[in-house]
């Protein structure tokens, strides 16, 4: 069984297969999970030349992959405030697709997209405005180009996997890539009590928050 088999395209009846997934994944406990791996976006199917309009979204396995990421994300959130924007997870995993990892699990004989992490560059100009009171949302644009200054767009997991070995495996995953990814500036925004304690463990401090109509999203921010 491979991975591209158990998600849809992107323009299959994604609505209906969510709101699926979603229910089963929420009832999966963590004991009857059989594997636990990771999936990237393979390296042979970055971008050819030639493909300037629509660039990634010509590509069947990163269609699959986004909306795998997308799946994921749905079932590490209950609450639709702290959930991704379905268009610009769209476009971050277009821009930057090797910045993002989907954790699957094994369980009832079929796989399930059960987390994901994600980073990417952003401009030294956008790391230093943070602290400005004008932010008043979450997205925030990736740099064109590599720079000294990374946002962590997202670390997650399905509820049930929580302070389990397989949240443990996932931490240490993205720990070692953004440690292996030499920056200056590194910056998230948490929505809940383990994303505080989580960028506490990178070393962060808390610069400011996010002023949305649904309430405030803490900033954390580490300089070195």
């Amino acid at each position: 069984m491979q991975w591209e088999d158990c998600i849809p395209d992107l323009f299959e009846d994604i609505e209906t297969n969510a709101e699926s997934f979603i229910q089963e994944v929420y009832t999966i406990r963590p004991e009857e999970i059989q594997n636990f791996f990771k999936v990237l976006f393979p390296t042979d199917d970055m971008k050819k030349p030639g493909k300037k309009h629509f660039e990634y979204f010509t590509n069947l396995r990163w269609r699959k992959f986004l909306l795998s990421a997308y799946y994921a994300d749905l079932a590490s959130y209950t609450q639709d405030a702290d959930r991704v924007d379905f268009s610009r997870l769209s476009y971050i995993v277009n821009k930057f697709p090797e910045g993002f990892t989907v954790w699957w699990i094994q369980a009832r004989n079929r796989l399930y997209p059960a987390g994901y992490t994600g980073w990417y560059y952003v401009e030294e100009s956008l790391f230093k405005g943070l602290q400005d009171d004008s932010v008043t949302n979450r997205f925030f644009l990736p740099a064109p180009a590599g720079t000294e200054y990374i946002y962590l767009f997202n670390y997650s997991l399905a509820p049930a996997l929580n302070h389990t070995v397989y949240s443990r495996i996932l931490m240490q995953d993205y720990g070692s890539v953004i440690s292996n990814a030499p920056y200056k500036g590194l910056f998230c925004v948490t929505v809940s009590a383990d994303g505080i304690r989580i960028a506490e463990r990178f070393g962060m401090r808390p610069v400011g928050a996010i002023k949305t109509p649904d309430g405030l999203d803490r900033i954390y921010m580490l300089c070195k």
